[in-house]
């Protein structure tokens, strides 16, 4: 009887242990915004004029890894379809603002690009190219967020409903040893023991009593 106690709680220990490693990973939390400069891309001739307007996307929040959008796309135009207006590596940047919100702290990143093709009033044949890296990462609390930027959906003529877009994909890794400058206040992670060490010493304390007990009862 005494054998079979010994044996069912060191056999119960490593599926413990595993909820205790399960228990610290939880869901990670952030919000965001972007912002895009300029507001407007323009290009203007004798003919007309014509614009390439970009979204500022408001406040938004996600759990672990998500696909998010940088910004929507309209355009705009006055010049007649027999002479569009060109753009030519006509530039533009769009930074993302990223919190963390279990540790409250914030970075950023800015993704730069340019669009080429013509617009006129009655037609739509824009392309964009990025000049900065489209993979870019942060590091804020204990997780790490890597974003990268590409998803384009190209805008229509000026007058339609559905807006062209560009998208992103954040990608969320929590960190096993996050680096010394996100140690929250008051001390680093390292002084608080985790979960599954806690689980591992109070269950090593029970296991030497129970076998203490079980040699005490064979006397």
């Amino acid at each position: 009887m005494k054998r079979s106690l010994v044996r069912r709680v060191t056999i119960s220990l490593p599926f413990l242990l595993v909820a205790g490693a399960e228990a610290r990973a939880g869901f990670v939390n952030w919000s965001y915004n972007w912002s895009r400069v300029p507001a407007d891309v323009i290009s203007a001739d004798a003919f007309g004029t014509s614009k390439i307007s970009l979204t500022d996307e408001p406040l938004g929040r996600a759990t672990n890894s998500s696909d998010i959008v940088a910004t929507n796309i309209r355009t705009f135009s006055d010049s007649p379809v027999t002479h569009p207006n060109k753009f030519l590596d006509s530039a533009y940047s769009l930074t993302l603002r990223l919190t963390d919100e279990a540790s409250g702290q914030t970075g950023t990143l800015t993704f730069t690009g340019v669009f080429n093709g013509t617009l006129s009033k009655g037609s739509a044949n824009i392309s964009t190219r990025f000049t900065s890296a489209t993979t870019q990462q942060l590091i804020l609390g204990e997780n790490e967020y890597t974003v990268t930027i590409g998803d384009y959906s190209p805008p229509g003529p000026p007058g339609i409903n559905n807006a062209g877009s560009i998208g992103a994909t954040v990608a969320v890794r929590t960190l096993t040893n996050p680096p010394p400058d996100s140690d929250p206040p008051g001390g680093s992670p390292n002084d608080t023991p985790e979960p599954a060490t806690l689980l591992l010493s109070g269950l090593g304390l029970s296991l030497m009593g129970v076998a203490s007990w079980w040699r005490y009862g064979k006397k």
